[in-house]
């Protein structure tokens, strides 16, 4: 993905899904809603290089038809830059 799509129109609800690969291999789906959708929306976009690793804190987790789905809570931090400690350590394992 290139750019993130902006949505349609003026929505008061902003949100942004993704399938992510975990360590395991399996993939889960993302749901980003409000701030926090936005707020990965305006990083993606600005990147010049994409990243690989994106570290999500706090969600909420359910499994849905066999899929772990994950969803953005108002406490839900984002982080894309691999100079992050918690990134650091998961790339280097």
């Amino acid at each position: 993905m290139a750019t993130a799509p902006a949505p349609a129109g003026e929505r008061s609800k902003d949100m942004v899904f993704l399938h992510v690969q975990l360590e395991d291999g399996k993939t889960a789906r993302v749901y980003l809603w409000d701030k926090i959708a936005a707020a990965f929306r305006s990083r993606w976009n600005d990147s010049k290089t994409k990243p690989s690793v994106i570290l999500l804190t706090t969600l909420n987790s359910k499994t849905l038809g066999g899929v772990v789905t994950l969803s953005s809570t108002a406490s839900t931090r984002l982080f894309f830059d691999s100079d992050i400690i918690e990134t650091e350590k998961l790339l280097s394992r």
